[in-house]
């Protein structure tokens, strides 16, 4: 009963102090949001970085036509060149002996049409061995074979994704599609995963003799795809691949490089990285608004005691013990931090699903992250209306009652 009591005087002189009690709340309120928000974002990351790692595949290096420069956390395109051709992914495979497969790569954007469906789709001209190097699975049909990349047969493989943009239904296979106006035969559907598109794109992959002779008119790759062997070093093995290259293009030891090697999964690590350092920097702000709250709550606690000294003074005659009193102060420092904390771990939840669907990240739901964070707040509440607790409990009562207050 006593209880009772003393949770309906706090919060009744809360709810009479509506615009104080929000701004103690609100501090509260964005520290608690952003942590939760920051946990449960760096988490979902973290789990997108996972999938699109095993997604790319082990041992993945991509030779890119051209120069490119980190900017940022991006490698941008800084010059341009048209001498990486198909001969260079069998040169490579008879050359360099740590590699296990290659493929090309040819890509552009065309408009495919399929009855009364049409639309903008990225088409991509890769060789067989590109499959399994990208870890791309069937969920119907088959991939090409070589001797059709040889032929130019003019046969596609669908994204999931494309397959429900184009209306296919539940029947792809053997469809006709129009792609730039050459006519192709579905042949295969596969996951929307993986590969050198970006996840769950439109996408749509042909021969590549097809793409380049039929539908692109090109000689020229626009990267090639390679797979190390198992035990290789990747420093060693590129090293190799560029004394390769530059003999095959004929480049003189004065000229720079007409072509970049990456390390995919190299590249998706630094952004992760970078991202991961801007989410510490943005932890620190949300820990330093968490105890501006808190700073807010012992300073509005002390307001409190001021303006009721008067009834503490009449507590205090008609018998409330010191502790009765300093515990009715804290438990409503610890009113103030827990909803605030409540409120921002609510809110936190709802930012991180919003920031899961907005990125195409998997959606993580951070409860340990909420909850620490709302033990924190209210914990760090409660020391923070502890000074001010201790200073109403030992006020002198005889003072207290012809005090103005």
């Amino acid at each position: 009963m006593m209880t009772r009591r003393l949770l309906a005087s706090s919060l009744g002189v809360l709810i009479a102090h509506k615009a104080r009690t929000f701004l103690s709340c609100s501090a509260v309120f964005v520290g608690v949001c952003a942590v939760t928000l920051m946990l449960g974002t760096g988490q979902s990351a973290q789990k997108d970085l996972n999938r699109r790692l095993d997604a790319l595949g082990t041992r993945v290096l991509v030779v890119q036509a051209g120069e490119f420069q980190p900017i940022g956390n991006r490698q941008m395109q800084v010059a341009s060149f048209t001498t990486l051709v198909p001969a260079d992914a069998a040169t490579l495979l008879q050359e360099v002996p740590q590699l296990a497969s290659a493929s090309g790569i040819a890509e552009d954007q065309k408009v495919v049409t399929c009855g009364r469906e049409k639309g903008l789709v990225s088409v991509l001209g890769v060789e067989p061995p590109y499959f399994a190097m990208s870890r791309l699975h069937l969920t119907a049909g088959r991939f090409f074979t070589p001797e059709e990349n040889r032929g130019q047969a003019r046969l596609a493989v669908l994204s999931a994704r494309t397959v429900r943009d184009l209306r296919l239904g539940a029947r792809p296979l053997g469809a006709d599609l129009r792609v730039g106006g050459v006519l192709f035969r579905v042949v295969g559907v596969v996951q929307d995963e993986g590969g050198a598109d970006e996840q769950g794109a439109d996408t749509l992959y042909v021969p590549l003799t097809t793409a380049m002779g039929r539908l692109f008119g090109v000689s020229y790759l626009a990267s090639i795809e390679v797979q190390a062997r198992p035990g290789a070093d990747l420093g060693t093995t590129t090293g190799r691949m560029i004394a390769v290259l530059r003999q095959a293009h004929r480049l003189p030891p004065n000229r720079g490089n007409d072509f970049t090697i990456q390390d995919p999964a190299a590249l998706l690590k630094a952004q992760h990285d970078m991202g991961a350092a801007f989410q510490g920097l943005m932890e620190a702000v949300a820990g330093v608004s968490l105890l501006t709250g808190c700073a807010g709550i012992a300073a509005v606690m002390l307001l409190s005691v001021r303006e009721r000294t008067g009834e503490i003074g009449l507590r205090r005659a008609i018998g409330a013990t010191r502790g009765a009193v300093a515990l009715q102060f804290l438990v409503e420092a610890a009113a103030l931090s827990g909803t605030g904390g409540a409120a921002g771990a609510l809110a936190g939840f709802g930012g991180t699903a919003l920031v899961c669907l907005t990125a195409g990240w998997p959606l993580v739901w951070p409860w340990s992250g909420a909850a620490l964070s709302f033990t924190l707040s209210v914990g760090l509440g409660l020391l923070s209306g502890l000074a001010p607790a201790l200073r109403a409990a030992y006020l002198d009562p005889a003072r207290a009652l012809v005090s103005p207050g």
